[in-house]
């Protein structure tokens, strides 16, 4: 059976996030004296695993996109004798296949060492290229904004910020490259490279859709699946 959790906002506030003041996890709002938690910037994981044991009485702060159900993976059993009895059947074909000590070995083939060509110095720096790293942040409360892909524009190359909006890219970047800045839920950033060697850049993005506000409400769905009698009638029927 399938279990999904959908989170919705039945009657979101009209509150102006900007007046909040900042807490650990979101903002408080003075009108009602409760502490919004922000979601905007979380992934469906981390959204899941806060309402995984339905806590009462929250109030969020999400993307439209946000709202919606979330489906629970449930972990697998694990059957120890069962896999101590696969482990044990392996070990004895292993055992049987293993050939016997007076089997002729075939020779190696020899390889073959490339000749080593001497590079001239200054081909060594010339090759290489000064790195760029720096911060990327929430243009409305400066908060720092893990997950933010960066990407050198026109290239396959980049990488993601980490827990504290932090990024280093490793490529070689050219004066003229671009950098591009890109989040669900948020406005895609470009910014060029006009010199070498920049480690402390500082990006500011904005959120691209209006968020929502509200006491959260969480509920359970659960769907059945058809046992495997089912799924072979059905597709039986599939065929025809």
């Amino acid at each position: 059976m399938k279990k999904t959790i959908a989170i919705s906002i039945q009657n979101p506030c009209s509150e102006n996030w900007a007046e909040f003041s900042p807490t650990a996890n979101g903002g408080h709002c003075s009108k009602c004296n409760n502490n919004v938690i922000d979601f905007t910037h979380q992934t469906d994981q981390q959204i899941l695993q806060f309402f995984k044991n339905k806590p009462v009485h929250t109030c969020g702060r999400f993307r439209p996109d946000q709202l919606k159900s979330y489906q629970v993976i449930t972990p697998l059993k694990f059957n120890p004798g069962w896999q101590l009895m696969k482990a044990g059947m392996v070990g004895l074909v292993l055992f049987i296949a293993k050939p016997s000590s007076a089997q002729v070995q075939q020779p190696k083939a020899k390889t073959e060492t490339a000749p080593f060509i001497k590079q001239d110095a200054s081909q060594i720096l010339a090759a290489t290229t000064p790195g760029v790293g720096g911060l990327v942040k929430s243009q409305e409360d400066n908060s720092p904004l893990p997950g933010v892909n960066v990407l050198i524009k026109g290239t396959t190359f980049g990488t993601v910020t980490d827990g504290e909006g932090k990024f280093k890219l490793s490529e070689d970047i050219h004066v003229g490259d671009v950098l591009q800045f890109s989040f669900i839920g948020l406005d895609t950033k470009e910014y060029a490279i006009t010199k070498n060697n920049i480690d402390n850049l500082e990006i500011s993005m904005s959120m691209s859709v209006v968020q929502m506000m509200g006491a959260v409400a969480v509920t359970d769905v659960y769907q059945s699946e058809p046992s495997a009698l089912g799924k072979l009638w059905n597709r039986i029927k599939n065929i025809f």
